[in-house]
């Protein structure tokens, strides 16, 4: 989230409608609004990681860093690809790691309930055993 803030805070809004103008330098004159999800400060950060972390629609929000120019700057396409770095090592190692993660840790509590139980599986009964 820290990285985050630091690499894309201000970065994240953006103008829409009739009254939106952008300068040649690429500024946008107009009352910017912010996006929903966004690295503005640590608290708006965790929030957005918590989300990219879900797999949910995280291209979306790859696409609009990579567009980001900086604050009070309009979007331009692909102004920053390297970017997209940021977001694919994140999903690589934060949400597919946890993943693995977790999954092993249920396996392994599983297998140790196995073992306490000598064997004869947690979900048998006694009689299903002896049977």
């Amino acid at each position: 989230a820290i990285l985050g803030v630091q690499l894309f805070s201000g970065s994240f809004y953006m103008c829409s409608g009739p009254d939106t103008v952008v300068t040649i330098r690429g500024e946008m004159l107009c009352q910017p609004h912010l996006t929903s999800s966004n690295f503005d400060n640590v608290w708006e950060g965790l929030l957005t990681i918590f989300e990219l972390s879900t797999m949910e629609d995280w291209p979306t929000y790859m696409y609009q860093a990579m567009d980001a120019q900086g604050q009070h700057k309009a979007p331009r396409r692909d102004a920053n690809p390297q970017y997209a770095l940021f977001f694919v090592l994140f999903i690589i190692v934060g949400a597919m790691f946890t993943l693995n993660l977790m999954v092993s840790a249920i396996v392994n509590h599983y297998l140790a309930v196995k073992e306490q139980s000598e064997g004869r599986g947690v979900t048998l009964s006694e009689e299903q055993y002896r049977w």
